[in-house]
């Protein structure tokens, strides 16, 4: 399958975190947060972000909220990038040659894709801009809170590791049969 990248996103994104009660209870995050990235970047989950960046074709605003990269509801998230979830494994090569900086690995008959920068496995959104229609591909990694029941050294909120989003063009049929969605 072909997926043509005409850019990475370079310029800043803005995040905007609601925190959750854990986040509250164990001082992660105690009140709404924005923040100014450059990806790649590691911010709080909280109980719910918006991602807010401009367009590379238009310059109308993108918001990528918390619902979707983390569900199905309306849009694509592809979840993990695992062979075993697609109907055609080399759809992974297509994202790998999106985003060169991930790599294959292989675990037990299963292909996935993985960073040398971050351990965990990366997962695939899908958005276009609501005025020009111009498509993108973004992955990242989300980790779950870390809460102990009983006291311990691991204590960690939960978080988003964002490593790109890249303005692409591909056959939307293509893409959708080839992750196994259609």
């Amino acid at each position: 399958m072909k997926i043509e990248r005409k850019a990475f996103y370079t310029k800043k994104i803005t995040v905007q975190i609601e925190p959750h009660e854990v986040d509250i209870k164990f001082g992660f995050l105690t009140e709404m947060k924005v923040e100014h990235l450059k990806m790649p970047c590691t911010f709080l989950a909280g109980k719910e972000f918006n991602i807010y960046y401009s367009c590379l074709s238009c310059d109308g605003e993108i918001v990528l909220t918390s619902a979707i990269i983390t569900s199905q509801i309306g849009k694509l998230n592809l979840s993990y990038l695992m062979t075993g979830k697609l109907r055609k494994p080399s759809f992974l090569e297509s994202i790998c040659d999106i985003f060169p900086n991930i790599k294959k690995r292989y675990s037990n008959s299963n292909c996935y894709l993985e960073s040398d920068n971050i351990h965990g496995t990366f997962r695939l959104f899908q958005v276009k801009c609501p005025l020009c229609k111009a498509k993108y591909l973004g992955i990242y990694i989300y980790r779950a809170a870390e809460i102990p029941d009983r006291p311990g050294p691991k204590l960690a909120p939960a978080q988003v590791y964002l490593d790109n989003i890249a303005w692409v063009e591909f056959d939307e049929d293509e893409f959708f049969k080839e992750a196994g969605i259609r």
